[in-house]
């Protein structure tokens, strides 16, 4: 499996775990090149970012310190005027050779025409945002194997506050690439990996003591950053906290006449969604692995895998949870943490 499909999210699990295997045998040095070739390969698998972290001699995506201390200040900078002409230098140099890079910027003439495109913007102007989403999301996918439509689209769907849309824009468009989304330039991956409602986020992650690429994180995951997300099990907005949980932070934090609409407000749901992930880590003495499975799963099941797992290594952790949905959302959680890092820093 590992040399027939090196690419496959079990093969990249069996080079981990091969990677463990030898660790525990004594052979540091076998599982140090099973590890740096792993990580040398594709950023958005959690097997990768772990890889990278243990071959670099550093545990980051296990625990936050006991103090919860920031890693790192993400820094909203994807209107950067230089990366951005960056990224459009090497886009013409793929997908429009000879054109003027700045007029990348605009949507194709077919886009702009696009009535679907017209009708989402009266929807959204008319406060109808549901409908807007709808009418967008079939846009978007329309032009899915154009990547002038697909990074035009990023732009334009980022300026009307459409982030969810924005975001897979983005992905799409580096995915296009020769390069894949990992080779493309800065800009591109900002934008895939945005950091928007930074404000909030910053302000309610330092006041409790957590990094705040790791709400980014769980945010991207939960919601690609659209404000009205609902699920089908009724988790609301942003961070996707359910109506019962909502209430119980609001009695919590002492947050006073809240009614169930507020959650859809994005700095009450960015201070709720944090606080709750707050609470996780602080029942979990810091440790990211079982807030984060109780955040999805609540915290009485990240508490039963953990004692029945019945060891301090996390990976292993993960990988005794019963149900697949928390097991794949704290690894996804991790691996976009681990891309969040790598794209914004850490001291």
């Amino acid at each position: 499996l590992v040399d027939g499909y090196p690419n496959n999210t079990y093969a990249h699990a069996g080079r981990f775990w091969a990677g463990k295997g030898a660790l525990e045998l004594g052979d540091a040095a076998r599982a140090a090149q099973l590890w740096q070739g792993l990580a040398a390969e594709a950023a958005d698998s959690y097997y990768t970012a772990r890889a990278a972290e243990i071959a670099a001699g550093s545990d980051q995506l296990s625990v936050i310190s006991d103090q919860w201390q920031s890693q790192g200040t993400a820094k909203a900078d994807v209107t950067d005027s230089d990366l951005q002409a960056e990224a459009e230098q090497w886009l013409a140099g793929w997908a429009a050779p000879g054109s003027d890079p700045a007029s990348l910027r605009a949507l194709p003439a077919e886009v702009a025409a696009d009535p679907q495109l017209a009708r989402g913007e009266a929807y959204l102007r008319a406060g109808m945002r549901g409908e807007a989403l709808r009418e967008m999301d079939e846009v978007r996918e329309r032009y899915a194997d154009s990547p002038l439509a697909q990074y035009a689209l990023a732009l334009y769907f980022r300026d009307l506050g459409l982030y969810r849309d924005a975001t897979l824009a983005a992905v799409r468009t580096g995915a296009l690439s020769p390069d894949g989304l990992f080779g493309s330039p800065l800009f591109i991956q900002r934008m895939a990996y945005p950091t928007y409602f930074s404000d909030v986020v910053e302000a309610e992650a330092a006041s409790r003591g957590i990094d705040p690429l790791l709400v980014y994180a769980l945010i991207r995951q939960e919601s690609f950053f659209e404000r009205g997300a609902r699920s089908f099990a009724a988790a609301q907005g942003l961070t996707q906290v359910i109506p019962s949980t909502a209430e119980w932070i609001a009695n919590a934090i002492g947050w006073p006449n809240f009614q169930p609409d507020d959650i859809y407000k994005p700095y009450l749901n960015i201070k709720f969604g944090t606080y709750y992930l707050f609470a996780g880590l602080e029942m979990f003495d810091g440790n990211m692995y079982p807030a984060l499975v109780g955040y999805n799963s609540g915290p009485g099941n990240a508490g039963y895998w953990l004692d029945e797992a019945a060891t301090d290594d996390n990976d292993l952790y993960v990988e005794e949870i019963t149900l697949s949905e928390p097991k794949l959302y704290v690894r996804r959680v991790l691996a976009h943490l681990a891309n969040y890092q790598r794209l914004y820093g850490t001291p």
